[in-house]
């Protein structure tokens, strides 16, 4: 008890939870309002503050140190909320337009889109969304290259300038990795982009989070062969 679980109800009110009044007491309504953002991310719901749970919150409870993978895991937690939300897009209007709308102006600058907020393939652009969401600089253009990251080539592009890209079957995907898939339309050119949520060595799918599959944000599978 204490400011320690302040916090915690602080931070539950910001992820969408209802931990009850902020009175530094773990009672049951801030039990339950763990127990549902679990639900709601697609973990255990056992009513613990562990790592996974701890990066949905953030990581920022106050007094504490974040794990070594402290950026995949909250990079991972985040997706896993936002994706659940299953937001569609279908107007500027939509809650969904602010995974589109950051790149918009560039496009425009580019001759890619005109100044109408129109719809475009906007896998990228949530996950770009969810990393800068939790703090990590994703350039709106890699330097030397013709299109935005709201571009699945674009994240190529530049993760290999990076030194960060894997080619397929190299490695196992880990929890908050970025990884790209072939869109299951037999062109085999990993033209569809997320986050993984979870993988278990030996296991032939990967649990994801997701932007514009089939115009929403989802949490869902893919099958292991299909991704890099």
């Amino acid at each position: 008890q204490g400011n320690r679980i302040e916090r915690l109800q602080q931070l539950l009110i910001g992820a969408g939870a209802n931990p009850g009044p902020i009175d530094g007491l773990f009672g049951d309504m801030t039990r339950s309002a763990i127990k549902a953002l679990q639900i709601r991310a697609g973990l255990s719901p056992d009513g613990v503050v562990g790592p996974r749970t701890w990066a949905l919150l953030g990581g920022k409870i106050s007094g504490t140190t974040l794990p070594p993978n402290a950026t995949a895991e909250h990079l991972a937690g985040f997706a896993e909320i936002e994706a659940s939300k299953e937001l569609r897009w279908t107007g500027s209007t939509s809650e969904a337009e602010k995974y589109l709308e950051p790149f918009r102006g560039q496009m425009e600058r580019l001759g890619q889109i005109g100044s109408a907020p129109v719809f475009y393939n906007w896998c990228a652009a949530f996950v770009a969304y969810c990393c800068r969401q939790i703090g990590i600089d994703i350039p709106d253009q890699p330097a030397g290259y013709w299109a935005t990251m709201a571009l699945v080539e674009s994240w190529k592009y530049w993760s290999r300038q990076q030194g960060t890209w894997l080619s397929p079957h190299t490695t196992f995907p880990r929890r908050g990795d970025i990884v790209c898939f072939e869109w299951n339309d037999g062109d085999v050119s990993l033209d569809h982009i997320g986050i993984v949520r979870q993988y278990s060595e030996g296991s032939a799918m990967l649990e994801t989070s997701e932007g514009n599959r089939g115009n929403l944000s989802q949490n869902g599978t893919r099958q292991l062969t299909r991704v890099a």
